[in-house]
């Protein structure tokens, strides 16, 4: 190979790395944000918005250990045991490899069940695909950590 040719080949593989990296930085963003979108459609029970974030084929292993498809899950976020009154992820990182973001996050939420004020923190995981052309969570995992820590009035 030519001087030449080896220096375009350097430039062109140079412009498609940071083509590259532009597109994953824009889908981290892009994960980030409907993680955001998800917290907030929890705290107001928004069942449709919730809907749209998951794949058809959902599946959840909630903080109790317990498997809960879409069609479950959608339905307890539809009701109104739990009042989350805040939801925040912490240490958010998001990994992307291709069409696929896997999201590991700390959270608490803080809220009330059946009446009884609680505060749980834990850790999650969640998988997104890209499935024609738009990010599904196709899978959650959460860990307690934390349940029912001290509250004090604020």
């Amino acid at each position: 190979m030519s001087h030449t040719r080896l220096i375009g080949a350097l430039v062109l593989g140079i412009g498609l790395a940071r083509v590259a990296a532009n597109a994953a930085s824009m889908d981290d963003h892009a994960i980030r944000g409907l993680e955001r979108a998800w917290n907030q459609a929890e705290l107001h029970h928004d069942v449709k918005a919730v809907d749209e974030l998951l794949a058809d084929t959902f599946v959840r292993v909630d903080n109790r250990g317990r498997l809960v498809n879409k069609a479950q899950y959608l339905k307890e976020i539809g009701s109104n045991f739990t009042q989350s009154l805040e939801i925040v992820h912490e240490d958010i990182t998001v990994q992307m490899y291709g069409d696929m973001a896997i999201v590991v996050s700390t959270y608490h939420v803080r809220g009330s069940r059946n009446g009884k004020a609680f505060l749980e923190r834990g850790r999650f995981i969640d998988t997104w695909v890209r499935l024609a052309d738009r990010w599904r969570c196709v899978a959650n995992q959460e860990t307690m950590v934390q349940q029912n820590a001290v509250l004090r009035n604020n």
